[in-house]
């Protein structure tokens, strides 16, 4: 944002006559307004048969005295509360004021935003609502047509700039309120965004302090945001609301049971499941449990912990059978991409993971006893991190906090207490995460095994050692494995054992062709790999004269990614008879060649093609995605393990265990907000023991449905989203299993953000609610 000298409100010297005529607010068709200001001819309410306002024209006036009427009709927005917190029983609602000045606040401290003005924005904010000082604030359920909204407003707004004087200020304030109606500036983006994210923050304080349910607030701004900034706040707001959402979805008071309900969760009132969710509105009749009513505690009993206890004894009610809504629960699709290179990957990790090991005790010198080692698929999972300070594999969640079950000291989990000795706090400050090392690329299955099985032979030695050293040596022993071509020799010597023929995504390379897209393969791999690999997945399935090379209208090779995105290496002609690269300058490329080496910088210049036009496919974070993501191309992160992993959060198994987890993480929250910790009785301490013996139970329940030793990928035990997702979110557009799932969407579709705001579109989080009838 640019700056500009702040808005004066006082108009020009000398105000023309008017006539001030308006109607009353549509919320209140019957209202006489009056329009008071002393000593001046609007200080007596004139009210016509119609309900209008006529305002006679008043003497000539000086500008101060112009000024204060039109602030004085402008102090109706302090008093006129916003009519959809009315329609929904809010007490005491914000008024229209309140509401315009969080959204000149909201301008005044958001980053600056290159080509928007951010005074422009402050102005615009405080005169964007400002004709409903005459019309009040029409909301859709007024009924009245959106033209017919657009209609009394322009009037009224043409009345108070008249009431103002007319003039500089006045054609100010006009030329701000029609530029915001028609969304036609930046600005006007912003402050539209600012004017939705002050309705879904203010909706999340009602729901907080007043116990509401204001779901329909957010659903009709989802997905409507124009701006960086607005889907950001967007986001965090909808992230804090996830927090602290209501735990109570209530049946119908009409059922006896639900009475019962009522009574046990401490509830005054009971709200009615809406049609649109047929299935919950049911769930009473479906798998109600009769429950007597229950006894009252001990008289040395908190009645609020006798209530926490009572809705625990009726939650393990509901665990006994999953209920029937579980079925009725959309289903993600595995094969679905959210807004591969196909390997066998025990295999190909299991070549890279013994390469490596040989590497280190061949050239290394580690002991000889080093090469029994095997490598485990079951142990690690891509995300993870290595302290190379205190030689700790490691799971953080989205937060950089260190998952409680998922920290490794060579190959033996570290207790909470061990990991409390060792970190002190389970956050990772940023001095702590300089010594981090993420791995999290499509190779790291095999780093992840081969560090801890290292870090582990010589904790069983009894050898002091260096945790730092025993990175890079392994990440060295892994370097040199790729880049020797050791690997790919392996591959190339044994393919059927290493490679799965894929006609799937040829046929979908050959659909974009056939649209008339531009192809490029960048690759850090030699191009005889390449060439092997690729001729080995796909050309038998290609006519007698067709090969790979024609699907690509440029072939890059040992690119050096990621340093390919900041240098200035030259292009090289790679001459695959010779395999020898010429040194003549490529100012432009030809899909019979290959090239070697070079840069972004001259891609860019030799290809024009630039920013959102270029949409690229990548399985490694931080060598595929982070670069092109600041590059400004549209990235694709390709995820092999999605597939999986959505189809166990699809079992009715895990989803049973998450809503188990959420209502006793919410009881417990419940349970600390009611007691604290010099408070506890025999029976208090008694049901926090139970409600964590329990929540374990559930936690390392579905973590076991993952990964044995750190869980899943995207999400930690308590189904938080994890640092993994955490990047993936910053870095990829779009993320999915494989490219080809494209195949199941038109070349012209557009992907769109689901309505519902989270920070990975293929998590679902099983409410709590379905347990609650």
């Amino acid at each position: 944002m640019t700056h500009t000298k702040p808005l004066s409100i006082l108009p020009p010297l000398t105000p023309p006559h008017l006539r001030l005529s308006y109607s009353a607010a549509a919320s209140s068709p019957n209202r006489a307004i009056h329009c008071m200001a002393s000593d001046s001819p609007l200080s007596q309410p004139l009210t016509g048969g119609d309900g209008s306002v006529s305002v006679p024209p008043p003497s000539p006036a000086s500008s101060a005295s112009s000024a204060i009427d039109f602030l004085s009709l402008c102090s109706r927005l302090k008093t006129t509360p916003r009519a959809g917190w009315g329609k929904r029983d809010v007490k005491n609602p914000e008024s229209i004021a309140d509401h315009m000045y969080r959204m000149g606040l909201m301008a005044l401290i958001s980053s600056d935003i290159p080509g928007v003005n951010r005074d422009k924005c402050i102005k615009m904010a405080i005169v964007h609502d400002i004709a409903e000082a005459i019309v009040g604030d029409i909301t859709p359920s007024c009924g009245i047509p959106k033209e017919e909204k657009n209609r009394r407003e322009s009037e009224a707004l043409e009345q108070m700039c008249k009431l103002l004087g007319g003039g500089e200020r006045a054609e100010e304030i006009a030329e701000l309120w029609r530029e915001y109606e028609a969304n036609a500036s930046p600005e006007a983006k912003v402050v539209k965004d600012f004017d939705k994210l002050e309705l879904i923050l203010q909706a999340l304080e009602y729901e907080q302090e007043q116990g509401k349910d204001l779901e329909e607030f957010f659903e009709s701004t989802a997905g409507k945001f124009q701006t960086d900034t607005g889907k950001a706040w967007a986001l965090e707001i909808a992230s804090r609301r996830r927090k602290q959402q209501h735990y109570y979805d209530i049946i119908s008071p009409s059922s006896s049971s639900s009475r019962c309900i009522a009574h046990w969760f401490g509830l005054r009132g009971l709200a009615t499941i809406t049609s649109t969710e047929p299935t919950l509105a049911n769930l009473a009749e479906k798998c109600a449990v009769a429950i007597p009513e229950c006894s009252s505690a001990d008289d040395d009993d908190d009645d609020d912990i006798s209530k926490i206890r009572h809705e625990f004894e009726l939650a393990k009610q509901r665990f006994i059978n999953i209920p029937e809504a579980l079925s009725s629960m959309p289903k993600m699709n595995p094969q679905g991409i959210y807004v591969n290179k196909n390997l066998r990957l025990d295999n190909i990790q299991s070549l890279i993971y013994d390469l490596a090991k040989q590497h280190m005790v061949n050239e290394f010198r580690y002991p000889e006893s080093c090469m029994k080692f095997k490598y485990d698929p079951t142990f690690p999972i891509r995300g993870l991190y290595y302290d190379k300070q205190k030689g700790c594999l490691m799971k953080l969640d989205f937060f950089g906090s260190i998952e409680p079950e998922g920290c490794y000291f060579g190959r033996r989990k570290l207790s909470r207490k061990e990991l409390e000795n060792m970190y002190g706090t389970r956050h990772m400050g940023r001095e702590q995460a300089r010594v981090l090392v993420g791995l999290m690329d499509f190779f790291c299955f095999s780093e992840a095994c081969l560090i801890a099985d290292m870090v582990q032979y010589f904790v069983d030695a009894k050898l002091e050692f260096d945790a730092s050293y025993i990175y890079n040596d392994v990440n060295r022993a892994i370097q040199h494995v790729h880049r020797s071509g050791l690997v790919h020799r392996g591959i190339l010597a044994d393919p059927t054992r290493y490679l799965l023929k894929n006609g799937q995504l040829l046929r979908f390379l050959r659909s974009l062709k056939d649209k008339g897209k531009k192809l490029f393969l960048m690759t850090n791999s030699p191009y005889h790999f390449v060439d092997g690999g690729m001729r080995y997945l796909m050309e038998e399935s290609f006519g007698l004269r067709d090969s790979w090379r024609d699907l690509f209208d440029v072939v890059i090779a040992k690119a050096n990614k990621p340093e390919f995105y900041t240098s200035e290496h030259p292009f090289r002609c790679y001459d695959e008879g010779r395999d020898t690269l010429a040194f003549t300058k490529v100012d432009s490329f030809h899909p019979e060649k290959i090239y070697y080496h070079g840069c972004l910088k001259s891609f860019l210049q030799i290809t024009k093609w630039r920013g959102p036009e270029v949409i690229y496919f990548g399985d490694h974070l931080f060598s595929d995605l982070r670069g092109p993501s600041k590059a400004g191309w549209r990235t694709v992160a390709i995820i092999h393990e999605l597939e999986r992993e959505i189809q166990i959060q699809n079992e009715d198994s895990y989803r049973f265990e998450q809503a188990k987890f959420n209502i006793i993480q919410e009881l417990l929250g419940k349970f600390h907000a009611t007691v604290s910790n010099n408070q506890r009785s025999g029976t208090c301490q008694s049901l926090l023991d139970e409600l964590n013996r329990e929540r374990q139970k559930a936690r390392e329940a579905m973590k076991q449905m993952f990964n044995r030793s750190f869980g899943a990928t995207f999400v930690t035990d308590t189904g938080q989203e994890s640092a993994f997702s955490y990047h993936i979110h910053q870095y990829a557009d779009v993320y999915t299993s494989k490219p080809e799932n494209f195949m199941f969407y038109r070349p012209e579709a557009w992907l769109h953000v689901p309505y519902d705001i989270k920070i990975m579109p293929h998590h679902v989080k099983v409410a709590s609610s379905l347990f609650k009838s």
